[in-house]
């Protein structure tokens, strides 16, 4: 089975939309899935924290091909929801 990595970035309130243990939740149920070198970004504590400004979470999906897909699908729809965006991701850059 090869593996894969893709890079992703999604914007929007992070913290404040509880966005990680979302992520965790969708991750958990893929068993060749995880998200690696995961990053929050963010330009100023009391802008983000206050709702004011957006953070960015940026994350490398890896796994298998199929199983990845299936996994951004829904961490693309719990993005949405929460109305953050997936604004970058890269296929399989290893």
């Amino acid at each position: 089975m090869k593996v894969g990595t893709d890079e992703v970035q999604i914007v929007g309130h992070i913290i404040e939309k509880d966005i990680l243990p979302k992520l965790y939740e969708v991750i958990k149920d893929f068993e060749d899935v995880d998200a690696t070198n995961i990053s929050i970004s963010f330009a100023s504590i009391k802008r983000s924290m206050g709702g004011k400004m957006f953070s960015v979470l940026k994350f490398y999906l890896i796994g298998p091909a199929n199983k990845r897909e299936r996994a951004f699908e829904r961490i693309r729809k719990i993005a949405s929801e929460n109305d953050c965006t997936v604004t970058y991701i890269k296929r399989d850059i290893r």
